[in-house]
């Protein structure tokens, strides 16, 4: 084990996560409470209830066991080189790459495919297994891995998209057969040092199900636990205004856990569900914010802000400072392979807002807008509303407010009204916004700080709109971004109000 790995295990083994942007924070057994999430500052620790399994409190768990120093042992030892020495050069060259080193190899599987993958040396500390995104972000996560190298880990990339020729997109890897990925992951995991699986958004549920279907074939070997980047854990794809589902796979989940959580995230609003799901299956999870930055910011190939900037370069080191905890941590028993709600996850990208059914009544809000007036649910009858969730972080949000605009301009009934609910953001901030950028968009915005109507409306994504009729039911809906100036929204619309 590395000098740093030695230090972030002693910080562990007293119950201290070492991080970089707060030395002071409070031991993670000791939490103090925000709401219904435990807090330790910028830390958040959760823990599934024991059971008769009888396993011990993350209080009691120290690295120093004979476990976990055997895990973490180097792959040869100086003795062993000696008999290894009898092998061909380039087994032992594509074994003890030096440090920091990148090489590009090969698995073949036992249908005569291969998966390519990248690796990274970092160092004994732990080895990494990156899944890439669903967007196929590649360069950007390559830096990513080599920066979490960086810290003193081995790392392990497989290049999926290329491997399997897939079109990168929401649920593209949901294609690899889980099988390949078991295989894949017994060839990497070499048994002398913990193994943890990083993956960010959709591609988390594809993790948990990998080490699920691991301990189930694969016996004698566990993973230390998984980081999850702002995991999206839903069963299939979002439903505007209808409640989210968890995977069977979350609820099934019975590793260590860290899941860092940004802020600026419709996921934010629902993180103790979140964890409460994962908890069920029996995983122990620590939980971080990431304050003021979005989805994807590690690796978003687009225009990010300065704070994500900064924060980009200190989240591999942020990783490497909780694996200490993972690999402390207890695994629960392996759950029953039937626990959790079954569901198929699909890809499912709508042009037009789709049809509500049993067309509900548009749930309550009380709410203020820009200019001080108050508004409440009840404003919208009597007028056929389109109306829309949004915040000013959200690029899909701001692409699409000229096509609103144009939209009002296109349509200027008095019965029919646009009204805009920006959720997370203080007045100030809105106002800001739209000052900078020359916006006039004429039509209300309404303040939602708190982000009070996101779990009443079942808000999951952001931009979500809703059309609703004279008397205030939910009749369309749709999570994104679309052209709503186009003649087949104004036909939707017009036919509401002929009603």
């Amino acid at each position: 084990m590395t000098s740093t790995a030695k230090d972030r295990a002693a910080q562990a083994s007293d119950g201290r996560c070492n991080n970089p942007r707060n030395r002071s924070s409070r031991p993670f057994g000791r939490p103090s409470v925000l709401g219904d999430v435990n807090v330790t500052d910028d830390v958040k620790h959760h823990r599934a209830p024991d059971e008769s399994s009888g396993r011990r409190r993350h209080e009691d768990k120290r690295i120093g066991t004979q476990r976990h120093t055997a895990r973490t042992a180097p792959i040869l030892s100086l003795q062993r080189l000696r008999w290894w020495q009898m092998l061909l050069p380039w087994l032992l060259a594509g074994l003890l790459l030096p440090q920091g080193a990148r090489a590009e190899r090969s698995f073949s599987l036992d249908s005569g495919d291969e998966i390519v993958y990248e690796r990274w040396a970092g160092g004994d500390a732990a080895r990494v297994l990156l899944l890439p995104a669903d967007e196929g972000f590649t360069e950007n996560e390559m830096a990513f891995g080599q920066a979490l190298a960086a810290e003193g880990l081995d790392v392990v990339y497989p290049r999926l998209h290329d491997s399997y020729f897939l079109t990168p997109g929401a649920f593209s890897l949901s294609a690899v057969p889980t099988a390949d990925l078991v295989a894949f992951l017994a060839h990497i995991d070499d048994g002398e040092r913990p193994l943890v699986l990083v993956a960010n958004q959709r591609v988390a549920v594809i993790a948990l199900q990998l080490v699920d279907a691991y301990q189930r074939h694969v016996s004698d070997r566990r993973p230390a636990g998984l980081v999850l980047l702002s995991p999206y854990l839903e069963a299939s794809a979002p439903i505007p205004g209808a409640p989210i589902v968890f995977h069977a796979a979350a609820q099934r989940s019975n590793l260590p856990l860290a899941l860092f959580q940004p802020s600026s995230s419709s996921r934010m609003y629902y993180l103790a569900d979140t964890i409460a799901a994962l908890e069920s299956g029996g995983s122990p999870v620590y939980a971080r914010i990431e304050h003021d930055t979005r989805d994807a910011y590690h690796i978003w190939p687009e225009q990010i802000t300065a704070h994500e900037a900064v924060q980009r370069k200190r989240l591999p080191a942020d990783i490497a400072a909780v694996l200490p905890l993972l690999i402390a941590s207890e695994a629960a028993p392996l759950p029953s392979v039937s626990a959790g709600a079954p569901g198929a996850r699909r890809n499912t990208v709508f042009a037009l807002p789709q049809a509500i059914a049993d067309m509900p009544a548009a749930p309550a809000f009380h709410l203020t807008d820009l200019n001080g007036r108050a508004w409440t649910v009840d404003d919208l009858r009597q007028h056929v509303v389109l109306l829309n969730f949004w915040a000013t972080w959200c690029p899909p949000c701001v692409e699409e407010l000229p096509a609103l605009m144009r939209l009002r301009a296109r349509m200027p009934q008095a019965d029919f009204t646009i009204v805009s609910i920006d959720v997370g953001e203080d007045q100030a901030t809105i106002e800001r916004f739209l000052h900078d950028h020359g916006i006039a968009l004429g039509y209300p915005v309404l303040v939602d700080s708190e982000g009070d109507t996101v779990k009443r409306w079942h808000i999951t994504g952001f931009p979500t709109t809703f059309i609703t009729d004279r008397r205030g039911r939910l009749r369309y809906g749709l999570i994104g971004a679309i052209n709503w100036d186009s003649d087949e929204v104004v036909a939707l619309i017009e036919q509401l109000l002929d009603e």
